[in-house]
């Protein structure tokens, strides 16, 4: 069975009755939990990369993430996904809302961290001898 291609998310949500609605709404529960009283996201570097890529953030170049913000102003400097964290600091008020953040359609969501969660050398250290 093939499986079925997911659109990248790219601020596409729409406004609804009760509020704006994210288009990948089904994933808020996955990818956001509630700490304290407060929704925050989960940090994409522990959330496998299959349900990261499910919910619309599949692996992307830094130039097709910058692209999929559209007309949104991005510092020209931005030439690697640590880069992306810079937008970020400059949408939130401090580095510890960044880290909180719940904007789950935002293409830049999975990247806030610094951090690039579909990096094949992920949660390997280099330092380990390999067997």
């Amino acid at each position: 069975m093939t499986p079925v291609p997911v659109r990248s998310v790219a601020m596409r949500g729409q406004m609804t009755p009760s509020g704006y609605l994210p288009e990948n709404h089904e994933w808020r529960d996955t990818l956001t939990e509630v700490v304290s009283g407060r929704r925050q996201g989960k940090d994409p570097m522990s959330l496998p990369t299959a349900i990261l890529t499910a919910a619309g953030h599949g692996p992307r170049r830094t130039r097709d993430v910058v692209a999929a913000l559209g007309d949104v102003p991005l510092n020209c400097e931005v030439r690697a996904h640590k880069d992306l964290r810079g937008h970020c600091l400059g949408c939130q008020e401090n580095a510890a809302e960044v880290r909180r953040c719940t904007i789950i359609n935002c293409p830049l969501w999975p990247y806030r961290m610094g951090r690039n969660p579909h990096n094949p050398r992920r949660g390997r250290n280099p330092f380990a001898k390999a067997d």
